[in-house]
């Protein structure tokens, strides 16, 4: 899988059973292939690999960087949100 033009999504979930351990992972996505990596309790882990693929992937979860707010306006293809990047204030 080439990563040039993938899509990089981070992941977490819980396992049920009694050790209620959790799973910290990411997806990389292109042309109907998928590709999962979890890392066991380990969310800085995970953290560091996203941030090492980010400047190579072209789609990243939007949500990761920035506060999505209302909706602009719409088109055919599109849906124009206002939003700012995490952590920066508006000035």
């Amino acid at each position: 899988m080439k990563i040039k033009n993938c899509r990089l999504k981070k992941v977490k979930f819980k396992n049920n059973d009694a050790e209620g351990l959790r799973f910290y992972g990411f997806i990389l996505m292109a042309k109907g292939e998928m590709h999962e990596f979890y890392f066991k309790n380990d969310e800085k882990e995970r953290d560091t690999w996203v941030d090492v693929l980010k400047p190579s992937v072209v789609l990243i979860d939007l949500k990761d960087d920035f506060d999505i707010f209302e909706l602009l306006g719409r088109g055919n293809f599109a849906k124009v949100h206002k939003c700012s990047r995490k952590g920066v204030k508006d000035g």
